[in-house]
């Protein structure tokens, strides 16, 4: 991923791994489900000052990122990994310094 997006573009970029992900729901493949949606956490990660713009969708990404954890343990299946998912995105909403 390119350094230097703006933050227009890395709203983009999320959101349209947000909407894979949401694709993926629709195929029930929990896989594609987090591998989307940890890209999307990697992409702020990258551009961590955009998580801070108006087009931010890390809400968004938070909110998939929970309603996927549900979707496990609704399915029995070890959540360890979207736990860990949040935890990231969570630490993204601190202040730059």
């Amino acid at each position: 991923m390119n350094r230097d997006l703006v933050p227009d573009d890395v709203s983009s970029d999320v959101l349209a791994l947000i909407r894979l992900s949401r694709q993926a729901v629709r195929e029930q493949d929990i896989m594609a489900v987090i591998n989307a949606l940890t890209r999307a956490v990697n992409v702020y990660e990258q551009h961590p000052t955009a998580v801070h713009e108006p087009t931010s969708h890390l809400r968004d990404l938070l909110v998939f990122i929970r309603s996927t954890r549900s979707i496990c343990k609704t399915l029995k299946r070890p959540d360890d990994d979207l736990r860990e998912l949040e935890e990231r995105a969570e630490a993204l909403r601190r202040p730059l310094h």
